[in-house]
């Protein structure tokens, strides 16, 4: 491609008004022009000849730039990136109604078949468990006075950024140790079990809960054994119970 084309291409894309538009005209240009040279070339026209003949045929810039000038106007241009703009921002918007609104918040359900029920006791602090950030939003102990053992429970918040991850994995994959060395498993007495919904994406909920609790611990650890998060429970022995 020789400098007499790219001066005729100069001066057709500078009648182009609607500026975003010239590259693409340009390419466009430079392909029919190279064709152009290489159908002559096959018919033995010397190089330089063949590039000539091409430009030649190409026609007037002047003229053809101000051809271009109509198909490509500036309204039709802005109007064209305003509608790709606000097609973008309606699906980034529904994309976001889709993972924070569009599916049912079975949380409340949670919380409130324990309202009411035991003590509420002082939430441990948020951790990162993996992908996820795991939040405790209610802990509740129940004494059983009959048995003398307690039952704690956990509603549990998990929020990720990763939005095609359900919520991390809870059943069979928790044990617990209290503060009078009493450990909890899932598979024997006493016990510790949890779940998570995959209810939405981003945000997903759960819960935990022990049982067996005796001889009024002060604490209580709960760690994921795959995942090596750990979060401690204040129990009734070890603080006042919120009120």
């Amino acid at each position: 491609m020789g400098e007499d084309f790219r001066n005729w291409r100069a001066a057709v894309t500078a009648q182009v008004r609607f500026k975003p538009d010239r590259a693409a005209i340009e390419q466009e240009l430079t392909a029919h022009y190279e064709d152009h040279v290489r159908d002559l070339e096959r018919l033995d026209y010397p190089p330089e000849l063949a590039r000539q003949r091409a430009l030649t045929a190409m026609g007037d810039p002047e003229t053809i730039g101000k051809a271009l000038d109509r198909v490509h106007k500036p309204w039709l241009g802005r109007l064209w990136q305003l509608s790709r703009a606000l097609v973008w921002v309606a699906c980034a918007l529904t994309l976001l109604t889709l993972l924070y609104r569009g599916w049912p918040d079975w949380s409340a359900q949670i919380s409130n078949s324990w309202e009411g029920i035991g003590v509420e006791l002082a939430c441990p602090p948020p951790v990162q468990a993996g992908p996820y950030r795991l939040e405790v939003t209610q802990v509740r102990y129940v004494d059983n006075q009959e048995t003398g053992r307690g039952q704690l429970h956990l509603d549990l918040r998990c929020t990720t950024l990763k939005f095609w991850l359900d919520g991390p994995e809870l059943m069979d994959c928790l044990e617990a140790v209290d503060s009078n060395g009493t450990v909890y498993r899932s598979y024997r007495y006493p016990w510790i079990t949890g779940s998570v919904s995959g209810d939405r994406p981003v945000r997903t909920y759960g819960w935990i809960e022990l049982d067996g609790i005796e001889n009024a611990p002060e604490w209580v650890d709960i760690t994921h054994l795959a995942a090596g998060w750990t979060i401690r429970v204040q129990l009734p022995g070890g603080e006042e119970a919120a009120p």
